[in-house]
């Protein structure tokens, strides 16, 4: 990966993930987070790597970087076989997807645009997840305790 200058940078997280704050607050560093208003659509021709990394750049575009800030923003697609798992809309969609998972292997990709002034630089990193068979009652504690 090319190096990218952040000294004397404010850095923005163009995100209001809990776990985004959570990574950049276990890396130490100081941040300021803005909600960026953007519709998660994307072409369907694109691969779910590609869709991660159209999604990050179409976020990196809703903010207007000053001359000092470092712009991060990033999206994580989940796929099985190509095929995109959207984020549940409700409860019963996360029982269907969690059901859809279980016992199989699947991708999780994250795609990060960094952006200064004066640069942009885009990259991924794919994770494997194999779930456990996961029993009926173990999906509906997960689906109604912790809002996946």
């Amino acid at each position: 990966m090319e190096e990218f200058n952040i000294n004397n940078k404010q850095i923005i997280l163009g995100s209001q993930s809990p776990r985004r704050k959570e990574l950049l607050n276990a890396m130490g560093l100081k941040f300021k987070v803005k909600k960026l208003n953007v519709e998660e659509s994307y072409p369907q021709s694109l691969s779910p790597i590609q869709t991660a990394l159209f999604l990050s750049r179409k976020k990196s575009k809703a903010y207007k970087v000053s001359h000092n800030e470092l712009l991060i923003c990033a999206d994580t697609i989940v796929y099985q076989k190509n095929n995109i798992f959207e984020k549940p809309k409700s409860k019963k969609e996360a029982v269907q997807m969690l059901t859809e998972i279980s016992n199989k292997q699947h991708y999780v990709v994250t795609g990060v645009t960094l952006k200064t002034k004066e640069e942009e630089l885009s990259f991924y990193e794919r994770s494997i997840v194999k779930f456990k068979k996961l029993s009926k009652l173990e999906i509906l504690f997960y689906v109604n305790n912790y809002n996946p």
